[in-house]
């Protein structure tokens, strides 16, 4: 279980992802820190210990994002689209 105050949960965390055999992105267990004001090492020993360091920020809750999939199909479908519209075959 996730300490409340966790880099994970950090404004500055960005976790990295990877992309599975269908194509999908998913969120890995990793990612890395934004704020400027910690280094690599402090960044390491923070996810290491499941703690966070003085710059912890709440991150703050957005409007769920689209997934990358989602938009490829969207930006497909648009496509198609306007070819038919200018007769583009």
């Amino acid at each position: 279980m996730d300490n409340i105050n966790s880099c994970r949960n950090c404004r500055f965390f960005k976790p990295h992802y990877a992309e599975n055999d269908d194509g999908e992105m998913y969120i890995l267990k990793t990612g890395h820190c934004k704020n400027p004001h910690v280094s690599i090492m402090q960044f390491r020993r923070g996810i290491k210990c499941n703690s966070a360091c003085r710059y912890w920020q709440i991150a703050v809750d957005e409007a769920p994002k689209e997934s990358i999939n989602d938009i490829i199909k969207n930006m497909a479908t648009r496509i198609e689209q306007i070819a038919t519209h200018l007769n583009i075959e």
